[in-house]
């Protein structure tokens, strides 16, 4: 009779520890990409238009590889959306992909101006103030109206004087330099008669307690969203529920949350006429003392 076949032994601990340095691990599966990253590879020139904010918000430093990847390899609308997606979602990974990939890009730079402002230190204002003497036209979307906005949030004294001269230079972003001067020398602005019992209520508060662009040129704006009128007096904004205004500008508010509810994005609107407005995108967080404006950029005009 043949012997029995011996049973095979299991390896031992020292072996399966030798299994990873001759390549014999097991490979963990690919990730498959982010929400925000699939958007972007699937993205042409209609979605310029119709960013999905939320996405913006919640993307994180596990994405910016691929969002560097489609920077440097993806179609033009997708680079430009990318920059975008880099700067609302702010932070040091996000600011040092910006600044290596500025040509790949055209808002880039203005985006960068955004991520700087929301983390906000020392180096991150020298910075804005030089781009406040940078490239007007040359770019379709210059850095200067998000340098000069977000210098205003800042409350950035140093700031001043190359505001002064952008103010008066009659160029694109000099709008923005006079609102961000006013914003220094006469906010913040005192909020009455908003219930603050939720944190759109709150977030729409610390912006106009930082100030609103163009809102000094009206005593009132009427707010449809939500059926009432802003009055504004020079040192302070009141909320008349119910109210109505006669032929008074249009200001309007929408605002989008993370997942985690302590970021945020306030589309501000201010309508003049049905042809004549300007939209802007305040970016805030919250901190332990409520909401906080960190930076802001101009979105649209017509």
């Amino acid at each position: 009779m043949s012997p029995m076949p011996s049973r095979p032994r299991s390896p031992s601990r020292a072996a399966l520890a030798l299994l990873p340095v001759f390549g014999l691990a097991a490979v963990a599966p690919p990730q498959a990409p982010s929400a925000v990253v699939t958007w972007l590879r699937a993205a042409d020139w209609e979605e310029l238009h119709e960013k999905p904010l939320p996405l913006l918000l919640d993307t994180g430093p596990a994405d910016i590889p691929a969002l560097v990847d489609v920077m440097t390899r993806g179609t033009e609308p997708q680079r430009m959306l990318a920059s975008y997606v880099l700067g609302y979602a702010g932070g040091d990974a996000a600011i040092d992909a910006l600044r290596t990939h500025l040509g790949h890009a055209r808002p880039a730079s203005a985006m960068l101006c955004l991520a700087l402002g929301a983390r906000g230190n020392a180096a991150d204002r020298a910075d804005l103030i030089l781009a406040l003497d940078g490239v007007h036209f040359a770019e379709q979307v210059p850095p200067v109206g998000a340098a000069a906005l977000t210098l205003g949030i800042l409350r950035e004294t140093r700031a001043v004087p190359a505001l002064e001269r952008l103010a008066i230079a009659r160029s694109w972003g000099s709008t923005e330099a006079q609102e961000a001067l006013r914003w220094i020398r006469d906010g913040p602005w005192t909020v009455d008669g908003v219930p603050a019992a939720s944190d759109e209520d709150r977030i729409i508060t610390a912006a106009l307690r930082n100030g609103i662009p163009d809102g000094g040129h009206a005593s009132a704006y009427q707010d449809d969203s939500r059926g009432g009128v802003w009055i504004f007096d020079g040192h302070a904004w009141r909320f008349r529920a119910g109210a109505r205004a006669g032929d008074t500008p249009g200001l309007s508010f929408e605002v989008t949350m993370n997942r985690d509810h302590n970021r945020a994005i306030l589309s501000v609107g201010l309508a003049y006429a049905p042809l004549a407005g300007a939209g802007y995108d305040y970016l805030l967080t919250r901190e332990t003392d409520g909401w906080r404006v960190r930076a802001a950029y101009p979105t649209w005009i017509s």
